[in-house]
């Protein structure tokens, strides 16, 4: 049970799409971890229309808790604004369905947050599957962040300096002292309020993928700082509100990008993901064609024969804005990834 103030000193807050299977373990994980750090907190769960339950289950489990229902599936920042409007928090921790919190982590945030006035944002060091051995935090997206993370250059540096070289995501520290980043996930993220009205919240014209970097590079501008906490733990099962995991977030990069104008940049740091995603692949099963052809896969690389555009020559790929395909969308395509 959580206890119940008239000012509460945490919100917490889950948005779910189709999350049954996960949200109550979730929601049980953030409520142990704000008894542990004594903190009074209210639950507000906003559901992006699931059809499985997902509401219901939370309800359920949490009778206190505030549940806002949406007709439709808003996407995750306008319906982390949803909750923005009611919540009486003096500190947002935004927690993804899909993900756990040990019992110090909220605990290890606040600490943080309470050490410096101008953090708008703290995130944990996350771990789980899907993770891999970097940080769900780091340096803003662009070629040297994303060349360091993929090329790994990153590991070259000497504690947290480098400047955008210290990778998109960056390497774990074995310290505990709070590291200074420009973006974290919004898997796990612990918020302070004034500093998110002043920026009037996510942008809801991005629906899913890359809202956390927007949000976050905005913040800068404001001048606020944003922080991970390598003393507080979390576990996230990436894309485990999805079956099967998406890799769209690419997508998410490259109109992070446009945004900013910084679209020439798109094509230099597309190569580093295209030999990861296509190291990730499913081994097996049956990919299509742009035309609807079906041919097989073999192994962990792309077949060697050519993709089948229909009797057309491939298309080349454009990017000049964010209307238009991006060349992550054409190497994904090439890659045959879905």
């Amino acid at each position: 049970m959580v206890p119940v103030a008239s000012s509460p000193t945490l919100t917490v807050i889950c948005v779910t799409y189709q999350s049954r299977p996960h949200v109550v373990d979730a929601l049980r994980s953030a409520v142990r971890s704000a008894l542990s750090a004594a903190e009074t907190a209210e639950l507000i769960v906003v559901d992006n229309a699931s059809s499985d339950g997902s509401a219901e289950a939370a309800a359920e489990a949490f009778p206190e808790a505030v549940v806002l229902r949406n007709d439709a599936n808003l996407g995750f920042g306008a319906a982390n604004n949803r909750a923005f409007a009611v919540a009486r928090g003096q500190a947002w921790l935004l927690l993804n369905p899909d993900a756990r919190l040990d019992d110090g982590t909220v605990g290890a945030l606040q600490a943080a947050m309470a050490a410096n006035p101008r953090l708008a944002a703290v995130g944990p060091s996350i771990s789980g599957a899907g993770v891999g051995g970097a940080e769900s935090a780091g340096m803003l997206p662009g070629v040297r962040s994303l060349a360091s993370h993929f090329l790994f250059l990153n590991r070259l540096l000497r504690g947290d300096r480098g400047g955008a070289w210290r990778g998109w995501m960056l390497r774990p520290s074995t310290g505990t002292a709070t590291r200074r980043v420009e973006w974290v996930s919004a898997a796990v993220v612990l918020l302070r309020p004034e500093a998110i009205r002043e920026i009037g919240g996510f942008d809801e014209t991005i629906f899913l993928y890359g809202e956390d970097a927007d949000l976050c590079a905005r913040l800068l501008e404001r001048g606020w700082q944003l922080g991970l906490a390598p003393a507080a733990r979390a576990w996230h099962a990436i894309g485990g509100s999805q079956a099967p995991a998406s890799t769209r977030w690419v997508d998410g990069i490259a109109d992070f990008l446009a945004r900013r104008g910084r679209s020439r940049c798109a094509w230099p740091s597309a190569w580093p993901f295209a030999v990861w995603l296509s190291r990730r692949r499913p081994g097996s099963g049956e990919g299509q064609t742009p035309c609807g052809c079906a041919r097989p896969r073999a192994g962990p690389w792309p077949s060697r024969s050519r993709p089948c555009w229909g009797g057309r020559r491939r298309p080349r790929a454009t990017f000049t804005g964010t209307n238009s395909p991006s060349p992550f969308q054409a190497l994904r395509d090439t890659l045959d990834l879905k």
